[in-house]
């Protein structure tokens, strides 16, 4: 096997499983959305409208990343439950309880990806470009989700 097919396979492998994890925290993030309740309701609201958002980007980005390396992407919730290193939650968290997941789970992504960027080949720069501007993106939210969590 060629050194360019081995990197491309290893940055096939590790986008599946980015994007599992990327659609399980859009989901995530829209249970959210859509069951909040309290004091911070409006507030947290918006701000999961703006993660959930910016993550369906992320998704389409990912998947279409995996079809220029000429694979498929997974596209079936069997194939993302199988591949995510995520856990799902319930829909009757409490407000603290929403924000507390969705922040494991940022920072569970921004490991992976941190991960991944060590073993891609820097010759795949067009998934290293990618990943560090998720990887941006993910620290910001995380950051962001850590500050509604401080008193």
């Amino acid at each position: 096997m060629s050194d360019l097919v081995k990197n491309e396979n290893t940055s096939i492998e590790y986008l599946n499983v980015i994007l599992a994890d990327t659609f399980v925290l859009y989901t995530k993030t829209l249970n959210c959305h859509w069951n909040v309740v309290g004091t911070l309701f409006y507030q947290l609201h918006k701000f999961f409208e703006e993660q959930y958002q910016a993550l369906q980007e992320d998704i389409d980005t990912i998947a279409e990343r995996i079809r220029a390396l000429q694979a498929k992407a997974p596209a079936t919730l069997q194939s993302f439950l199988a591949l995510t290193t995520l856990e799902e939650i319930p829909n009757n968290l409490s407000d603290g309880d929403m924000v507390r997941a969705l922040l494991k789970d940022r920072e569970a992504v921004t490991k992976y990806v941190r991960d991944a960027l060590e073993k891609i080949d820097e010759n795949d720069r067009s998934t290293t470009n990618m990943l560090e501007d998720m990887l941006e993106k993910h620290e910001e939210q995380a950051w962001m989700l850590r500050s509604i969590l401080e008193k």
